[in-house]
């Protein structure tokens, strides 16, 4: 059985630019491999929105999806058992950058909320509104943020960046120690 799933978001406001996702899931009990949640926002809605309002909508669903794409690439690439020790050594490093990119995707998901939520006006209006489970995971992840610089360092150092000289001759030294 298959299950069809669209979602469908309208952007724009002169031309109207169609953006459309267009998902086939299809699993042997014939259910979704994940829940899909879809919800309809009419165009002139979406277009009455304030501008800080409507882009923080928007970057939040473009970071929710970049954020689960990779988390599923990495799933994927985890997923491999192999007995020959260079696919390993390659599935491992190849797991270890995607890692990497998720990082970086989270912290970037991060500074939209940094910069356009926290302590802004939209926060105002919109704290009230968050439940319990929502207030919690937004105090968590401003408490993983604040407190620990790891993510932010993984992101400013290796995610979207290529290692230095410096940093490349550490790794082929440490390497050449183990290899001995």
């Amino acid at each position: 059985m298959r299950e069809q799933i669209y979602v469908v978001l309208a952007l724009g406001a002169v031309g109207c630019a169609a953006a459309y996702f267009y998902w086939r899931l299809r699993t042997k009990e014939g259910t979704p491999m994940i829940p899909v949640y879809e919800f309809e926002v009419p165009k002139d809605k979406l277009l009455a929105m304030p501008i800080e309002e409507r882009g923080f909508l928007l970057s939040l669903g473009y970071a929710a999806n970049h954020v689960s794409m990779l988390q599923k690439l990495l799933i994927f690439a985890l997923n491999k058992e192999s007995s020959i020790e260079a696919e390993q050594t390659l599935c491992a490093a190849q797991s270890q950058m995607l890692l990497r990119l998720l990082i970086g995707a989270l912290h970037e998901s991060w500074k939209i909320i940094e910069s356009r939520y926290i302590g802004k006006p939209l926060a105002n209006d919109y704290d009230s509104r968050i439940d319990d489970g929502g207030r919690e995971a937004l105090q968590m992840l401003t408490k993983l943020f604040d407190e620990s610089r790891l993510l932010t360092v993984i992101r400013s150092n290796f995610s979207f960046h290529f290692p230095n000289d410096k940093v490349l001759d550490a790794a082929v030294r440490d390497a050449s120690k183990q290899c001995r």
